[in-house]
């Protein structure tokens, strides 16, 4: 993963039913309504496209949810970050950090004790560059003492339900930003304070005139130029896509969509500043013309098509191509973990995509009905060495024979389904079942499947779930999902004719 940073337009989430302001649409104009969050414009993708935001409230009817901590997201060495030299010698050997958190004024409270905010100290290691945990205190007042000598890093995370902000020291909300302190042999620093903010978001939206154009752009603003792998998918069927997301992932490369006889300006440009290393064709010339192949060959002669009789057989050969080695046919690290979604329809292995990279593990597309498990698929789980299995989506979407049967055909049974009453739920519990906190998360459409399929590798790559909403409005467990997931950053997939400005905005719970 290479860790990419995410920052956004800022959305404070206060009372029911507040009216919202504008936020940032890429490549857009910013109207200049609304307060500027003190923090500035976002970095990131959203702020190398040129994007800023504005402080805005919402949605209506949504209630506070306790956010608890946050996790690092990147980690970062103090070369990345700002840093605060120790003062006041106390100890001859271990040095002392303490201070105060409190919660901010708001909502006619006055500013007043973090009593249920949690303090946690994490040292840099130096030599890999990631911190590890040292100790925590609740606050309002704390102190760590006996502290070795070094670089340490101080988080608050509210437990208590406040529906404050978790930052790092100093005001800082993401990892990366976070001001390092530096403690010498009996040093102290006696004031490092934090005062908790409302709850807010930065919101993104990755638009485009089209589909093609919404995938160019996310893939060349997360890629840099060389990636070692391009996934070239249809624009105009879904199914063919699913697996690649994840695949596109696990050999760290990008997802760019073609139609049946023609590569796009967009798509040929993005490969153009990309500079693949290789490209993969997935489906067969009837989703991907041979012209198109052609095409495509043209600007990068090292490509392969990766093809099927069906879509379930191009699933497994795609799986079989990004996880085993295609000269000795081993697969030595393999999938251990496979998400198991309906080839019928895609929002299930849409959700399940992101959240298969995460565990570094492939999404399978299956009939629903009363499929039994071919000998295809038990040969391709045996030699990935599978030993558990989700099934996403209800019985109606894979039902309880098929999910007998994948579980039966493994090591141990190790399989369960992640359900839900309709699509979005099952979104929100995927992310749930997977994924604990982080700073980014993607928001895609429910009902219109194109400008999320180069997303998936995008939040792949950087280990960040993908959410689904209704075009106006986002379904309850949903929110519920966003907010207990608590992200810094909210990146929207698709124009307002996909996610409206209402879902942007974060005006409305469905």
């Amino acid at each position: 993963m290479n860790g990419l940073g995410m920052r956004g337009a800022w959305l404070r989430i206060a009372a029911a039913g507040a009216a919202l302001a504008v936020s940032a649409v890429l490549g857009a104009a910013i109207p200049a309504a609304g307060a500027e969050h003190p923090g500035g414009s976002g970095r990131g993708l959203g702020g190398d496209s040129g994007a800023s935001g504005n402080w805005v409230t919402g949605p209506a009817g949504a209630a506070s949810t306790e956010s608890g901590s946050q996790s690092s997201g990147g980690e970062t060495s103090s070369s990345d970050s700002g840093t605060l030299s120790a003062q006041a010698p106390s100890d001859a050997s271990t040095g002392t950090i303490t201070g105060d958190v409190s919660y901010a004024a708001a909502d006619g409270l006055p500013q007043r004790p973090g009593n249920a905010v949690l303090v946690e100290l994490a040292r840099l290691i130096p030599d890999s560059g990631a911190f590890e945990d040292v100790t925590a205190a609740y606050g309002p007042t704390f102190r760590f003492t006996g502290l070795e000598p070094g670089q340490y890093r101080v988080h608050f995370a509210d437990k208590g339900g406040q529906d404050v902000r978790n930052e790092y020291y100093d005001d800082s909300l993401y990892a990366s930003d976070a001001t390092l302190i530096t403690l010498a042999a009996g040093q102290t620093v006696a004031r490092v304070d934090a005062t908790l903010e409302p709850w807010g978001i930065w919101t993104y939206r990755y638009g485009g005139d089209t589909r093609y154009d919404v995938a160019a752009s996310i893939a060349t603003l997360a890629f840099e130029p060389g990636v070692p792998v391009v996934y070239i998918a249809s624009g105009e069927k879904f199914a063919d896509a699913l697996s690649a997301g994840p695949a596109a992932a696990r050999q760290d490369g990008a997802m760019l969509l073609v139609t049946s006889h023609s590569v796009p300006v967009a798509t040929k440009s993005a490969l153009e500043k990309l500079e693949p290393k290789k490209l993969v064709v997935v489906g067969g010339e009837a989703t991907i013309s041979a012209a198109v192949y052609a095409e495509l060959a043209a600007l990068q002669p090292d490509i392969v098509r990766v093809a099927g009789a069906d879509r379930y057989e191009v699933s497994r050969n795609v799986i079989e191509y990004a996880f085993c080695d295609q000269v000795t046919g081993d697969c030595p690290d393999g999938a251990k973990t496979i998400f198991a979604a309906s080839g019928a329809n895609f929002p299930d292995a849409l959700s399940a995509g992101p959240a298969a990279a995460h565990v570094d593990g492939a999404v399978l597309l299956v009939p629903s009905g009363e499929w039994r498990v071919d000998y295809p698929t038990q040969l391709l789980l045996h030699r990935l060495g599978t030993n558990r299995i989700y099934v996403v989506g209800g019985p109606a979407s894979v039902s309880e024979s098929v999910l007998f049967d994948l579980v039966s055909a493994i090591p141990g049974g190790g399989g369960s389904r992640i359900g839900g009453a309709d699509r979005y739920d099952v979104s929100a519990n995927v992310n749930a079942e997977i994924f604990t906190k982080g700073e980014t998360a993607f928001l895609a459409s429910g009902s219109v499947f194109a400008d999320a399929l180069a997303g998936g590798p995008v939040a792949a790559t950087i280990d960040a779930p993908m959410f689904l909403a209704q075009k106006d409005c986002y379904p309850g467990s949903v929110w519920n999902g966003i907010r207990s997931y608590d992200p810094v950053d909210l990146l929207l997939l698709g124009g307002p004719n996909t996610l409206s400005d209402s879902v942007l905005h974060v005006e409305y719970l469905c």
